[in-house]
């Protein structure tokens, strides 16, 4: 990708790769949850009892503060990359192959993490130029 967009088109661009990116780890979350089980159908509550102690804790509050599009498109770079963070430790947890062979591996999961580390990597080169401009 070029990058000779204007600040505010640059920053438009890589927003819309992150959110693209968040993707997978989203639909893992909502395969692994439980979601007929829970009282509130899958909406964490932060002062909830049931909600602070369900196994399914981090990926519910994970969830509601990334719905998809609507809200992810209304938060920063910086926010966006942070959620890229935490999907990328999250797949990453749930990768069978979480030992040193990973490298290695071309599974859907593995294909996942390497994407977005790059991407994560090119978030970090591009948001100091992104502020300097």
């Amino acid at each position: 990708m070029e990058w000779k967009l204007q600040p505010g088109a640059l920053v438009q661009s890589i927003k819309l790769q992150l959110i693209e990116m968040l993707t997978f780890p989203r639909l893992m979350a909502l395969e692994k949850m439980e979601l007929e089980e829970c009282p509130h159908n899958g909406q964490f509550r932060s002062r909830n009892s049931e909600c602070q102690t369900c196994v399914f804790m981090y990926e519910c509050s994970w969830l509601q503060s990334n719905e998809p599009f609507v809200v992810l498109g209304q938060r920063s770079l910086a926010e966006l990359a942070t959620s890229l963070e935490f999907a990328i430790d999250y797949v990453d947890s749930q990768n069978h192959r979480a030992g040193g062979k990973r490298r290695l591996c071309v599974c859907e999961k593995c294909s996942w993490i390497d994407r977005a580390r790059r991407l994560r990597r090119k978030v970090d080169g591009k948001t100091t130029i992104v502020r300097t401009l």
